[in-house]
C-alpha cells in the first residue's frame, strides 16, 4: 500500500493544522483542519522512539511506511483514510461518497488487494 507522509503543507500551500481526533492502535489519530488530511502517529515512548530511528534510517516517508508495516491495523486505517481523501478530491457527489465510504471502511481484507 503507497501510504504517504503528507508533510507539512495542505495541498493548498498553507501549513496543516493537525489535532487529535482519536485513540486508535496505540496511537492517535490527528486530522488536519484545513485539508481534511490523517496522520497516526504512536503514543508511547517507545513507539515514537522506534519511528524516530526508522525515520533516520529510511527518511521520512520511508521511515513511516516501515513504522506502519508493523502495525497492521493502523496501516489499515492510514490505506482507507488516505485513498477516501484522493477519492473525495474526484468525487463530488455525496451520496456517491458516502456509498464509497461504507463500502472501503466495510473491507476486512482492504490490505491483500490492490486499490484502483
Amino acid at each position: 500500500m503507497g501510504i504517504e507522509w503528507n508533510g507539512s503543507y495542505c495541498p493548498d500551500g498553507h501549513p496543516h493544522f493537525f489535532v487529535d481526533v482519536s485513540k486508535v492502535y496505540e496511537g492517535a489519530l490527528f486530522k488536519c483542519g484545513q485539508c481534511q488530511q490523517h496522520k497516526w502517529l504512536p503514543v508511547t515512548t517507545d513507539g515514537a522512539r522506534a519511528l524516530s530511528l526508522l525515520m533516520g534510517k529510511y527518511g521520512t516517508a520511508g521511515g513511516y511506511r516501515v513504522y506502519l508495516d508493523s502495525n497492521r491495523p493502523a496501516k489499515v486505517l492510514m490505506a482507507k483514510l488516505q485513498d477516501l481523501w484522493y477519492a473525495r478530491q474526484r468525487i463530488t457527489d455525496d451520496g456517491q461518497f458516502t456509498a464509497l465510504v461504507i463500502a472501503v471502511m466495510a473491507d476486512k481484507e482492504y490490505d491483500k488487494k490492490e486499490v484502483a
